[in-house]
């Protein structure tokens, strides 16, 4: 990763951190390593997740929680991962940025 990229990630983390509640101690990341150069910035530990339906599962038992995904994974996902995402899931956008171009938009949100 150039130097670049890398300030734009510190950068990003940065504002995240800022944005999550004192009382947040995890985050979860949607997809596969795919924000590493982000995430080793988060100030707060971070779950991988493969799919949306296992974060509705955590939402069932933890409530409140906060996630990261980017428009390009759930673009990629199958129907029925769509489906959870937009239907069955309750969330709301807390911050979204541009991180890198071909995963378009990285997005935080947080259940209720």
């Amino acid at each position: 990763m150039d130097s670049k990229s890398e300030i734009n990630a510190a950068r990003i983390a940065r504002e995240i951190n800022l944005l999550l509640p004192p009382d947040v101690d995890m985050v979860y990341e949607i997809g596969y390593r795919r924000f590493l150069p982000l995430t080793c910035y988060i100030d707060r530990e971070v779950y991988q997740l493969d799919t949306f339906a296992e974060l509705k599962t955590l939402e069932k038992k933890k409530g409140k929680i906060y996630f990261i995904f980017d428009t390009a994974f759930l673009d990629n996902a199958n129907a029925e991962s769509k489906n959870i995402f937009l239907h069955d899931l309750h969330w709301v956008k807390v911050y979204s940025n541009k991180f890198k171009d071909k995963r378009g938009e990285i997005i935080v949100g947080t259940s209720f």
